[in-house]
C-alpha cells in the first residue's frame, strides 16, 4: 500500500513542477535543471503552494476537527467519497488534505496567468512580449541556452549573425526561433561559406539574396520556412555580429591573403 507521506510528497511536486513549466520567469531555469535539483525545485515551490492554500483555505472555509460538512467544501467531498465508496466514512483530516491539494494545484495553474496579466498591464504589451522580456533578463546568465545574449544584441542593432561552426562550416543570418528544447537554433541564412584551413579567413560561397529576392519578383511572396537552417548549440563554435556595410572597409585593412606555392598549387606537396 502507497504510504500518505509519498502521496503528499507526489501532489507537492506535482504543484511545483506545474507552476515552474507555467511562470514567464521561472520556466527558462526550470527548463535547463534536471535530476535532484528539478526535483527539489518542485517540491520547494509546491511545500509554498500548498501553505498558501492551506492559509486561504482556513481563512474562508474554516476547519471543524469534528463536523465534516463545517463547510461548503468539505461538505461537497464527503458526499463525493460517500457516492464513490459508500461503506467508507472518510475521516476529516483526508477530506481537508483533499480540498488543500486540489485548490494547490488550481493556483499552480492560476498564479502564472495572473502574474503573467499583470505583467501584461504594467508593460502594455502582449504575452510574448513578456515571455521575451523574462528572456532578455536572464540572457547574460548561466540559465540561458549558450549564444542567447548575441540574438538580443542581433534584435537591438538590426544585424544578422555569423556563426561558425566546428566543421568551419559558417552561415550569417537571423535566428528566427529556437527549439523548445532550446538544443536548436533556426537560422533564416543571408550567406554562407566556410573558413579556410590555414588562415580562418571567411570565403563566402553561397549568397541567399538575390535567390529570395527572384522568387519575390516572380511568385510575389516567398515562404522563408523552406530556407531556414537548423543549427544544434553544441556545433556552434563561436558566434559575432556581421555588418555587411563595412565589408569593403574590413577588406582594406585586412592582411593579404597567403599565395600558396607553385609545387603546393599544383598538389606535388
Amino acid at each position: 500500500m502507497v504510504k500518505p507521506t509519498i502521496v503528499f510528497i507526489l501532489l507537492v511536486s506535482i504543484a511545483g513542477y506545474i507552476y515552474q513549466k507555467r511562470c514567464h520567469f521561472t520556466y527558462i531555469r526550470f527548463n535547463k535543471s534536471n535530476g535532484y535539483h528539478t526535483f527539489l525545485t518542485s517540491a520547494a515551490t509546491g511545500g509554498g503552494l500548498f501553505l498558501l492554500s492551506a492559509i486561504i483555505l482556513g481563512y474562508f472555509f474554516p476547519y471543524n476537527d469534528e463536523v465534516l460538512n463545517s463547510n461548503i467544501l468539505t461538505s461537497s467531498l464527503t458526499i463525493f467519497f460517500k457516492t464513490i465508496a459508500p461503506s467508507i466514512t472518510p475521516p476529516v483530516w483526508f477530506v481537508n488534505f483533499t480540498q488543500i491539494s486540489i485548490f494547490a494545484i488550481i493556483l499552480s495553474f492560476c498564479i502564472p496567468f495572473i502574474l503573467s496579466g499583470l505583467a501584461m498591464l504594467i508593460t502594455w504589451s502582449d504575452l510574448d512580449t513578456v515571455n521575451r522580456g523574462a528572456f532578455r533578463k536572464l540572457s547574460d546568465t548561466d540559465d540561458t541556452p549558450e549564444f542567447t545574449s548575441i540574438y538580443f544584441e542581433s534584435c537591438e542593432y538590426g544585424l544578422p549573425i555569423a556563426f561558425t561552426l566546428t566543421n568551419r562550416k559558417v552561415y550569417i543570418g537571423y535566428i528566427i526561433f529556437g527549439a523548445k528544447h532550446q538544443n536548436d537554433i533556426m537560422v533564416l541564412p543571408l550567406k554562407s561559406g566556410y573558413r579556410c584551413t590555414e588562415e580562418l579567413r571567411l570565403e563566402i560561397v553561397t549568397d541567399y539574396i538575390p535567390v529570395v529576392n527572384y522568387i519575390i519578383n516572380n511568385e510575389g511572396t516567398v515562404d522563408v520556412d523552406r530556407f531556414l537552417v537548423a543549427i544544434p548549440v553544441r556545433e556552434i563554435a563561436f558566434a559575432s555580429l556581421h555588418d555587411f556595410g563595412y565589408k569593403d572597409l574590413f577588406n582594406k585593412h585586412e592582411v593579404p591573403k597567403k599565395e600558396k606555392g607553385l609545387l603546393k598549387r599544383v598538389g606535388l606537396i
